[in-house]
């Protein structure tokens, strides 16, 4: 996950994002990739308790260089995308669980991103929450943004196309879901989902 989020690079090999080899760039430019082109969602929300749901979402945007102008519609828009124009004006302690989730979501969406790297995003919610989350997911994979979960659940798994089932960081299956298969119902090691 952080390789392919541009935080770490890879020892050998080269990572490819966009047809832009990311091994050869800068720290500076693989910045700007992260805040551009990667969208992330976090287990813990990594929301700013100071600032509103709002405020939370126009960020990426005051670093983009795209996003200065008009920043505030544009989180707007990202908020209402994800089902939250009544909730902007709350701060994250005013949020439920799922809520911050979505705001998340916002904010990983808000610079239109290649892909969108979701870090366990149902972890910390309940069953009925995070059915709505995945239920999320769905709707944005396909209005055709790809999405890769990272998760040891595999009643997530099923909201996918794609398990490449990792263990001891290496990949030792890449199945389709609709595929019978009893890599998914693994416990030990990471099931990792691409949802495009």
């Amino acid at each position: 996950m952080n390789v392919m989020g541009c935080l770490d690079k890879a020892t050998s090999g080269c990572y490819d994002l966009d047809d832009q080899d990311t091994t050869t760039l800068s720290e500076v430019e693989l910045a700007r990739v992260r805040n551009e082109r990667i969208g992330f969602v976090f287990q813990s929300f990594e929301l700013l308790s100071q600032l509103t749901a709002l405020g939370n979402v126009e960020m990426p945007l005051i670093y983009s260089r795209n996003g200065w102008f008009g920043r505030r519609k544009q989180a707007m828009q990202a908020l209402e995308r994800v089902g939250l124009t009544d909730r902007i004006k709350h701060k994250p302690n005013q949020l439920s669980g799922g809520e911050k989730q979505r705001v998340a979501i916002a904010r990983a969406l808000i610079c239109n991103p290649s892909i969108l790297l979701a870090d366990e995003p149902t972890g910390n919610l309940d069953s009925k929450t995070s059915e709505g989350i995945l239920e999320l997911f769905d709707l944005l994979h396909r209005e055709g943004q790809t999405i890769i979960v990272v998760t040891h659940e595999e009643y997530v798994a099923k909201h996918t196309n794609r398990i490449i089932h990792l263990e001891d960081g290496r990949i030792c299956s890449d199945l389709p879901t609709n595929s019978d298969t009893s890599e998914k119902s693994r416990s030990s090691g990471g099931l990792q989902e691409e949802m495009s």
